[in-house]
């Protein structure tokens, strides 16, 4: 929603080099918080926790609401996304308790769908939002839906299963806080590659294999670590988790370049863009519950991925490599048929972590997902645009700095001087980071058809 409007809050607050960070300052948060409320929810119990994420997300939209410069509503963000983060896995884990393993498949099914429809129309949502009251009712808007939300969870009974309270690992907090900013950072210098020294991603990936191993190597000396090794190096666990990270970063990476070439190509506007990419979010939808219902019915669970993101490599592929590229229209439609077989990964992957895992370990192993999703989206949707934007610069005339902006800040199509070879350039770098989508969807359908856990009871 925030992506929509970030050139109306930079003409407001100003600083708008920075703006990206509204965006990147959440993620890196919610991923940071995750594994604790994980960790934390499997001793305290998770309405607790919840409760804890939602008053956190309100009251950071309320900062953001009332920020009067960029600083503080960079800060707000951060704070929002401490509480953010835990609201996706304390949910599959309250989900994964209160359901048996198959209707767990249809709900989680709901849930997608859910997610997809909201990312569907934020953007639409924002626009309006904006023209008739401003950028600060978006937050106005989510502090009133978090304080719903607390009224909800509050009335729920107390259905969790605590385990023993055991000790915070702050060491390991500290050391993955540290992975996942090094991460962070090295996915930025890799998206800004075309535009920054080499030596800048060099730096971010030491940085970010050094912290990998320290936390690692700490993690496994550590009783009551933050992050349980033994139970997320399952290969169930670790697979199941590999795929959400491919199927994120590929989603995402859909939605950041399409709309690029749509404009620079074919001069859409935003809602013109809109309306060409709503078949991906209504394949999407179709996916998942399609998925969750078969999954209840027959306990097959592997078998929807696996064959679904194998036909979204080959389509993909085939756009990238062989195919004319189609109209806008037409190229919506077709990405979108192709995401109803995306939409079978997540369903799957929440229900098969939770049936790999014991209850008292339910918070640990859903966190898992939500953080491996949001790493390996930000890593793939990082590593496409490095190819998007130096393809563009190869092939279209435009300097690096032009087509950074225009990919994160929503500049004017007008700084583009050429028109004409910027259009075939387009076209060009679109293919090339579909080829990237298409190896994340690849790699996506190698860990689930490799997946030991094939089917779950009832």
């Amino acid at each position: 929603m925030l992506s929509t409007v970030l050139p109306t809050i930079g003409a407001d607050l100003g600083d708008l080099d920075r703006l990206s960070l509204v965006v990147a300052g959440y993620a890196a948060a919610a991923a940071i918080s995750a594994p604790a409320y994980g960790r934390l929810s499997d001793g305290y119990g998770r309405r607790r926790l919840m409760l804890v994420a939602i008053a956190i997300y309100g009251l950071g939209a309320l900062i953001c609401l009332a920020a009067t410069s960029l600083p503080t509503l960079l800060a707000a963000r951060f704070l929002q996304g401490i509480g953010g983060g835990g609201l996706m896995a304390l949910g599959h884990a309250m989900i994964g308790e209160a359901l048996t393993p198959r209707e767990r498949a249809r709900f989680q099914g709901y849930i997608a769908t859910l997610i997809v429809t909201a990312n569907s129309l934020a953007p639409l949502t924002a626009g309006f939002l904006v023209d008739f009251a401003g950028w600060r009712s978006i937050f106005l808007l989510g502090g009133s839906l978090a304080a719903i939300s607390f009224c909800l969870v509050w009335t729920f009974p107390p259905k969790y299963i605590a385990g023993p309270h055991k000790r915070f690992d702050f060491l390991g907090f500290a050391l993955f806080t540290a992975f996942v900013f090094a991460l962070l950072g090295f996915v930025d210098a890799l998206r800004s590659l075309v535009s920054s020294h080499p030596a800048h991603l060099l730096v971010w990936l030491a940085a970010t294999v050094g912290a990998a191993f320290l936390l690692v190597r700490v993690e496994r000396q550590r009783r009551e670590a933050l992050l349980p090794l033994g139970i997320l190096f399952s290969p169930s666990v670790w697979r199941a988790s590999a795929a959400a990270a491919c199927h994120g970063g590929a989603t995402i990476a859909l939605f950041v370049n399409i709309p690029i070439y749509m404009r620079l190509a074919h001069g859409l506007s935003s809602s013109e863009i809109g309306v060409a990419l709503a078949p991906i979010a209504i394949g999407t939808c179709l996916g998942s519950v399609a998925t969750g219902t078969l999954v209840a019915i027959t306990g097959r669970t592997a078998i929807f991925p696996a064959v679904g993101l194998s036909i979204m490599t080959a389509v993909i592929g085939s756009l990238a490599l062989l195919l004319p590229m189609p109209p806008p229209q037409q190229l919506g439609f077709i990405i979108g048929a192709t995401t109803i077989f995306g939409g079978t990964v997540m369903g799957v992957v929440q229900v098969t972590v939770l049936a790999a895992t014991i209850p008292e370990h339910y918070g640990a192993s859903a966190a898992a997902v939500q953080y491996s999703r949001s790493l390996g989206s930000a890593f793939f949707a990082a590593l496409s645009t490095c190819v998007f934007v130096t393809t563009l610069v190869a092939t279209s005339g435009l300097s690096g700095d032009v087509a950074i902006r225009l990919l994160s800040v929503g500049e004017s199509v007008s700084l583009v001087g050429d028109l004409a070879m910027a259009r075939m350039g387009a076209e060009l770098a679109l293919r090339s980071s579909l080829s990237v989508v298409a190896l994340a969807c690849a790699l996506g359908a190698s860990a689930m058809w490799t997946l030991p856990m094939r089917r779950i009871e009832s």
